[in-house]
C-alpha cells in the first residue's frame, strides 16, 4: 500500500509542482503582446539575467499587480513573448544573486500601456546608482539610454528566435519582429 501511494502521489504531486511553475504562451493567442527592451548593467555590480515585469491591475493599482518574468540575453537584451493588454513596467532584475527591485509602490519609469495585440518596445535603459536612497529603490534608478538602439535589439532578437526550436511556434511575434524591423529601416 505504502508504495502504491508513493508511485502514485509522486509523480502526481511532481505534475502538480511542475503545472504551476510552467510559463508558456500559447502561441495561437491571438490577444497576446511581444515586448523587449534593454539594460545597460556597467555601472552595476553584476549582470542581467533576470527582468521580471509587473502588470498593475489598473493604471497604479499595486493590489492587483501581477509579476512576469521576461526572457534575458547576454548583453542586457530581454524580452516576452506573451503578454496581455495593460499597464507593464520593470519591476525588478539583476542576476539571481543581487537583485533590484522596485517597492511594492515604486514606479521604475517604463511603463508602457498595450492595449492592442503587437509587438512594443519598452525602452533602452542604464543602471545608475543614486547619491542617497530613496523610497520605492533600493539606490538605484533606472535612466533611459540611447545605448543600444532599437533596431540592433530586434536584429539580435530575430537571430533568437531564429535560433531556437521551440521559438519557431510563434509564428506571428516573429513576423512582428521582421516587420517592426523593416519599419525602422526605411
Amino acid at each position: 500500500m505504502k508504495l502504491f501511494r508513493l508511485l502514485f502521489l509522486l509523480p502526481a504531486g511532481l505534475w502538480i509542482l511542475l503545472s504551476g511553475c510552467a510559463t508558456t504562451v500559447d502561441p495561437k493567442d491571438e490577444n497576446l503582446s511581444m515586448i523587449y527592451g534593454y539594460i545597460d548593467m556597467s555601472a552595476a555590480p553584476s549582470v542581467l539575467k533576470e527582468v521580471s515585469i509587473r502588470e498593475d491591475g489598473g493604471w497604479g493599482n499595486v493590489d492587483t499587480a501581477v509579476e512576469r518574468n521576461a526572457w534575458t540575453e547576454r548583453g542586457g537584451m530581454f524580452w516576452h513573448l506573451g503578454v496581455e493588454p495593460g499597464s507593464y513596467q520593470i519591476h525588478s532584475f539583476g542576476d539571481g544573486k543581487n537583485r533590484y527591485k522596485y517597492g511594492k509602490d515604486g514606479q521604475s519609469g517604463t511603463t508602457i500601456r498595450i492595449e492592442k495585440p503587437g509587438i512594443y518596445f519598452m525602452g533602452s535603459y542604464a543602471y545608475t546608482i543614486k547619491s542617497k536612497q530613496t523610497s520605492g529603490s533600493d539606490g538605484f534608478d533606472l535612466k533611459p539610454t540611447a545605448s543600444q538602439h532599437e533596431v540592433e535589439l530586434l536584429e539580435r532578437l530575430i537571430k533568437i528566435m531564429e535560433s531556437k526550436k521551440d521559438d519557431k511556434v510563434y509564428v506571428r511575434q516573429y513576423g512582428w519582429l521582421k516587420k517592426r524591423l523593416s519599419e525602422l529601416k526605411r
